[in-house]
């Protein structure tokens, strides 16, 4: 007796009354297909395909995977036998999750048929410690996720059956289903009951009478789908008890939107599906990760071998350093302390000067190279300046080439010049004009 009373106790909803109809919560975006699965594994699934929340599609099968392709563009979402969940009514002295789901398989121990340790426990807070609970077990839920899994269906949403009834604290909904009768009695409460309609009969009597005890009795009860045996004054026994009858089909009674509990969480908490767009653009996404992979690994080589280089270079410097200078000290850059030394040398021997080889050589080689004609045969170079053997084509080609090296800031003696078969062979003297 003592389970019953606790029985009809959770069916009960909270202590308060807020609306007289349940109006649907929500629905995923998008089209939906939805599922009802049966306790059994082997009986008839049912299921529609819902668009902006009207039936599109509906029909019955007895394999999950047939429904792949029903699946395509739509959110699956699965309601469950009502006898698979407890739904219940709890107040845990404290607001902390973790302590909450650690407490509940003490609180429940006693309504549970099960080891509390083995259920799979989610919940809802109603007002301050007061929970609403729905409790299934958990080798239920890892077989019927194993299922949906196995026929390439992915739920956003579970729950129970008879919490897909419109129904409210001052609305009570009674499915009469072929062998089942489900019922909801509030946002988070119901319950199933298994018999004919006289124990269905007998059961909603002893909830409403203790609805009335605890001044909780609701104002309408809708019964759908009610057999002819049941009789309506059995329920009403002069109580202010509006009964409304219809005849519906699953589907028309079924409505995902009036779903407050959703038992996909903790380890059953459904992982996102992919947006299509980024599953087409995933192959170029893994070749551009790659890509930026391996040139982290290249410039990464790259610098790694660069500074190998470096460190080597800079060895080599100093070695070279001490070798030239060995009495002097290493305090620093080495390339840095060779320029300063060679300033130094520079600056002790007079520096360089506008009439040194290199010089020379540098302002003649412009001219030389546009005397296309002209083929050089030697050159020497002494205190006076540089001295080119030339072989041009005629005197003309000489004077053209004198001219050049003059254009350049050249001062041009020619030493010799002797007109042979095969041109002129001219010496000419280049130096600096020291302007």
């Amino acid at each position: 007796m003592k389970n019953l009373k606790q029985t009809l106790s959770s069916l009960l909803p909270a202590g308060r009354k807020v609306a007289t109809q349940a109006i649907p919560s929500r629905r995923p975006g998008g089209d939906t297909l939805e599922l009802f699965l049966p306790a059994r594994a082997e009986a008839t699934i049912s299921w529609c395909r819902r668009s902006a929340g009207s039936i599109v599609e509906q029909g019955q099968t007895e394999d999950l995977a047939s429904l792949a392709e029903k699946r395509k563009g739509a959110r699956v979402i699965v309601l469950t036998s009502p006898a698979d969940t407890l739904l219940t009514k709890v107040t845990v002295p404290t607001k902390s999750r973790n302590k909450i789901l650690r407490a509940l398989p003490y609180v429940l121990e006693d309504q549970l048929l099960g080891e509390p340790d083995a259920q799979h426990y989610v919940y809802h807070t109603i007002k301050g410690t007061e929970l609403a609970v729905a409790v299934t077990l958990r080798e239920t839920m890892q077989n019927t996720m194993q299922r949906l899994a196995k026929a390439g269906l992915h739920p956003i949403l579970m729950s129970p059956a008879n919490l897909a009834l419109s129904g409210s604290d001052k609305s009570w909904t009674v499915y009469f289903s072929d062998k089942d009768i489900w019922i909801r009695t509030g946002k988070f409460s119901g319950m199933m009951i298994s018999g004919d309609s006289a124990v269905a009969s007998s059961i909603l009597s002893l909830a409403l009478n203790e609805a009335e005890k605890r001044k909780l009795l609701p104002d309408e009860l809708v019964l759908i789908n009610k057999p002819d045996e049941l009789l309506e004054h059995a329920l009403t026994q002069n109580r202010q008890l509006s009964i409304i009858t219809k005849n519906l089909s699953l589907w028309e009674v079924l409505d995902s939107r009036y779903c407050e509990f959703n038992l996909l969480q903790g380890e059953f908490i459904p992982a996102k599906e992919a947006n299509p767009v980024v599953t087409r653009l995933k192959p170029a996404f893994m070749l551009l990760l790659a890509w930026i992979v391996l040139s982290v690994i290249m410039t990464s080589w790259e610098w790694i071998s660069l500074t190998r280089a470096q460190k080597q270079v800079r060895a080599q410097m100093l070695a070279l350093y001490k070798q030239t200078f060995p009495n002097e000290n290493v305090t620093g850059d080495p390339m840095l302390l060779m320029q300063s030394k060679v300033k130094e040398m520079q600056s002790a021997g007079g520096g360089f000067s506008d009439n040194d080889f290199l010089a020379l050589l540098s302002a003649s080689t412009p001219a030389l190279q546009a005397s296309a004609s002209s083929k050089l045969h030697g050159i020497k170079y002494d205190q006076s300046g540089l001295i080119f053997n030339v072989n041009l084509p005629d005197y003309q080609s000489m004077e053209s080439l004198k001219n050049r090296l003059t254009s350049s800031g050249l001062a041009v003696e020619v030493l010799s010049a002797n007109s042979g078969s095969s041109g002129v062979e001219s010496r000419l003297r280049v130096s600096s004009t020291g302007e």
